[in-house]
């Protein structure tokens, strides 16, 4: 089940790290300077395209921001001038009728041209029928009147009289000869005219342009200027940044790009806008075409022929070759017999596999026989160790019994002991090869101290608890013998005068990755037999051998001695081979 899944990922690694696949990367990554060469001119020749036409957008602007402003500058000097005629201002008010008549009849600019008194009621007006209209709501005649500005233009205004329609207003104070304030003077100035110039021809076709007034509305429109395309959302980014392109799309899809500029006079609107059509590259278009896509296909055609070329007189060649070299080693089959029209290369490293095939089929031979020597002298060389230490054993077991006195019959069975102890090392060996299974072998070891002397084990009970660990057999002879040390010498002095207890051994992990032997008892012989004395040197000694660290506590509750050690799983160093040398 598991191979079933893994085949499909592991034929996808073949591929993406076969031949073709290396050699259309190589063709990619040579070919890449030049079609990004092609496609950085390719930007290149779109940003002179986008700016010129951000060019002809700042000229056509200028134009109708001109157009404006000449429209403004001429309503000022008009208004300006008219103040200061005495027909105008003056208490003859069928005088400033006709005034006021004659100068909208010459000026298709001005719908009406009106003159207020200080409350804000027409007095004088070039149409009869806007006599006696109050203006005083509005807020044109409020901050002219009460000396805000000496100048304003409203926003778009409906005007009062149903003749003059939508329209702006520009207003200025009037005074009398000493110079109070008698009124103010009106322009209604009319919307057409204010973009009059976007219609007379000198403009690029489709040109759309708008005024913007003080509220963020517009004013008038010019061009194929929808409601979509000069939303309020788009207003207010062309009021946030005036100066800089900005892209719009209208409803039928055109790309547009719009520009804004406030304008120099403070009184007159608040943004004058221009916009003209945008021709982005699409890939219809034939610039697109050329700079982009024709370098894209030819560094794709490449690949491509790169990939069949190398699949028919490589990929497939070596695929022959690799089939041939499964059958040769399942089958024995001739390497070579199935590679006709194969090329010659491949011929000669099939020749060459089959040389160094048989080659190192009779090494194999050859290293099979020496190893199965080398296992039967290392068994041998075991079951010697073995026999030797089980006949000293046999030795010191009769010389103890010979022994004229209970000190050198307890000497011979303490050396009985530890060769009892080395030959538990060596079981484990034989059974585990390189390793020792510690835990075993100190569970075993820990029953065969208990049982020494029975009439101690009577009333000793004996607590052992080990977690598995294996170590080399170069780390484990030391642990081995100094556990031996431990227990023996806890047997031996901790319960004395017919006293009983509790004998422990236990082996665990600790968590910094290291193992701790912990052997204790609730007497005191262990530190009684080991400090200061030669038992305490043979302990300490066995602890440097096997790398750990010792340490001994002490208390009512008995005495607890702990090795804490690094496992080493092999033969780490010389340091504890040596060492065990030393010990022997």
């Amino acid at each position: 089940m598991t191979r079933e899944r893994r085949a499909p990922a592991a034929q996808l690694g073949a591929v993406l790290g076969g031949i073709r696949v290396r050699l259309a990367a190589a063709v990619a990554l040579a070919l890449l300077p030049a079609t990004i060469y092609a496609l950085v001119q390719a930007d290149r020749a779109a940003r002179e395209d986008e700016a010129a036409e951000v060019a002809v957008l700042r000229q056509t602007l200028d134009l109708v921001a001109k157009g404006h402003e000449a429209v403004m500058v001429q309503t000022r000097q008009l208004l300006t001038t008219l103040s200061g005629q005495p027909e105008v201002g003056g208490d003859d008010l069928a005088a400033c009728n006709e005034a006021l008549a004659a100068e909208v009849e010459q000026g298709a600019a001005y719908r009406a041209l009106i003159r207020t008194d200080t409350n804000g009621v027409t007095v004088c007006a070039s149409h009869a029928r806007m006599l006696g209209i109050d203006f005083a709501d509005r807020q044109w005649f409020r901050s002219v009147i009460q000396g805000e500005v000496r100048m304003t233009l409203s926003a778009l205004l409906v005007s009062r009289d149903p003749a003059t329609g939508p329209t702006v207003v520009m207003s200025t104070l009037l005074t009398d000869a000493n110079g109070n304030p008698i009124g103010t003077l009106a322009a209604a100035l009319s919307l057409d005219s204010l973009l009059a110039i976007a219609r007379d021809g000198t403009l690029p076709d489709r040109i759309v342009a708008a005024l913007i007034d003080r509220s963020g509305a517009i004013a008038t429109r010019a061009g194929a200027v929808g409601d979509d395309l000069l939303s309020p959302d788009r207003v207010r980014e062309l009021l946030a940044e005036p100066g800089t392109p900005l892209p719009a799309e209208g409803a039928d899809g055109q790309a547009w790009l719009l520009l804004g500029r406030a304008p120099v006079d403070p009184a007159s609107f608040q943004l004058v806008v221009a916009g003209l059509p945008a021709t982005p590259w699409s890939w219809l278009d034939t610039r697109f075409q050329a700079a982009v896509l024709v370098p894209a296909l030819l560094l794709l055609l490449s690949i491509a022929t790169v990939w069949i070329a190398t699949g028919l007189f490589v990929a497939r060649p070596v695929l022959m070759l690799a089939d041939r070299v499964r059958r040769h080693r399942r089958l024995g089959e001739s390497i070579a017999a199935g590679l006709r029209g194969a090329p010659t290369e491949l011929v000669e490293l099939a020749r060459a596999y089959a040389e160094l095939t048989e080659q190192v089929r009779e090494r194999e031979e050859a290293l099979r026989g020496t190893l199965a020597e080398k296992e039967a002298l290392l068994r041998e060389i075991h079951h010697r160790v073995k026999n030797n230490l089980q006949v000293v054993t046999s030795l010191l077991n009769l010389r103890a019994a010979s022994a004229p006195d209970d000190a050198a019959r307890r000497a011979l069975g303490e050396a009985r002991l530890r060769v009892e102890a080395l030959s538990l090392v060596n079981r484990g060996v034989q059974l585990e090869c390189s390793v020792v299974p510690l835990d075993s072998v100190l569970e075993e070891l820990a029953h065969m101290v208990h049982e020494l002397d029975p009439a101690v084990a009577e009333r000793v009970r004996l607590e052992v608890g080990t977690e598995p660990l294996s170590v080399s057999a170069d780390q484990a002879t030391p642990i081995v013998l100094l556990a031996t040390e431990l227990l023996s010498n806890a047997m031996e002095h901790a319960f004395v005068r017919g006293r009983g207890g509790v004998l422990g051994l236990r082996l665990v992990h600790a968590t910094d990755g290291r193992a701790v032997l912990e052997i204790g008892d609730d007497g005191g012989g262990i530190a009684r037999a080991t400090a200061g004395g030669a038992g305490f040197t043979l302990v300490s000694m066995l602890a440097k051998q096997a790398g750990g660290t010792l340490g001994v506590d002490t208390g009512p509750g008995g005495v607890r001695v702990r090795l804490t050690f690094t496992p080493h799983q092999g033969i780490e160093a010389g340091s504890l081979s040596s060492s065990r040398d030393r010990a022997s």
